[in-house]
């Protein structure tokens, strides 16, 4: 699964990589270029005249690759970290996994599949029903793999929530999803202040912070911090918090009550603000001091304190009121 999922994703942090080192563009480049005649090499078919001359090929171009990436591991940081993640095997990316999590963290990685339904006799078609399972990551603890059941009841529960966005007075699928959700994979999270969620199937389309809390009238946002990890395979890389000494260190952007009803490309906010807004975000984050959070559509100002770049929890961006 952490292979596969984001995996595209995890490709481009390549291409992401290179646009912050312009100055190794040319080994980028030519990295490429060897890749790209290795990929080919190895689909294509041996020549029956000339076989061995195709392994030669191919085993040249693997160390072109590999003297390649050696000159970029040595020049770039980053780039040496990303290329350690990629050689790891399976077993190896799941012990890198679950170093990265604090205690105080779980993930919670998603998966739809298909399941293929026994047959209750001998005769009769094979059915195939499409059903969500979920693995629940920490560092104390070996992987839970919790079975959810089948994908479609969930995805009527999501749809029925989303008519309503759980309002109040409406009808109330968000129990309902607590109860076949949330109370499955409780028990796992014991002592898990904050929830890595990594959605699919139907519960992309759905917030998991919404779902109802203990409580009458709260909500699982009040209970735990929910954050969403779309490809839990750059985890280690997020949860290293270590700014790279290769290149600027990124600044977050912060946005909260968007005015979306407002005509595309008018901005509330002056120019000037937003300048000093981002200076005065990049000097938090830095300093780990306080973080100013701007809403446009009101002109308003919030700060929040003690925002701290190395610590995993999560950023909750609100509205003022």
């Amino acid at each position: 699964m952490l292979e596969s999922k984001g995996a595209v994703t995890a490709r481009q942090s390549l291409v992401r990589l290179e646009r912050r080192r312009p100055d190794l563009k040319p080994l980028f480049d030519e990295l490429q270029t060897v890749g790209t005649r290795l990929s080919n090499l190895s689909l294509a078919g041996p020549d029956p005249k000339h076989p061995e001359l195709r392994l030669q090929n191919i085993e040249a171009l693997t160390e072109q690759k590999e003297l390649l990436e050696g000159k970029l591991s040595g020049q770039y940081h980053e780039f040496a970290q990303t290329r350690e993640t990629a050689r790891l095997g399976r077993e190896e990316q799941l012990k890198k996994l679950q170093a990265a999590i604090p205690p105080q963290i779980a993930l919670v990685d998603m998966l739809e599949y298909w399941y293929v339904v026994p047959r209750s006799g001998k005769k009769g078609p094979q059915r195939f029903e499409r059903r969500l399972i979920a693995f629940v990551v920490r560092s104390n603890a070996n992987v839970r793999r919790i079975d959810l059941g089948p994908v479609g009841s969930i995805a009527k529960l999501v749809d029925s929530w989303r008519r309503t966005y759980g309002r109040p007075g409406a009808s109330d699928p968000g129990t309902a999803l607590r109860t076949r959700i949330w109370k499955r994979l409780e028990p796992a999270l014991a002592g898990a202040e904050t929830i890595l969620f990594s959605p699919d199937g139907p519960l992309c389309r759905f917030p998991l912070a919404a779902l109802p809390g203990s409580k009458p009238g709260s909500y699982l946002i009040e209970e735990r911090n929910i954050v969403v990890i779309p490809v839990p395979q750059l985890l280690p890389q997020l949860l290293a918090g270590t700014p790279s000494a290769d290149g600027p260190a990124s600044t977050p952007l912060l946005i909260g009550d968007v005015d979306f009803g407002s005509e595309p490309g008018i901005v509330s906010l002056a120019q000037s603000d937003v300048r000093r807004a981002v200076e005065r975000s990049r000097s938090a984050v830095r300093a780990e001091a306080s973080l100013d959070f701007f809403f446009p559509s009101q002109g308003r100002r919030r700060r929040s304190k003690g925002f701290a770049r190395s610590t995993a929890s999560s950023l909750a961006i609100t509205s003022p009121n």
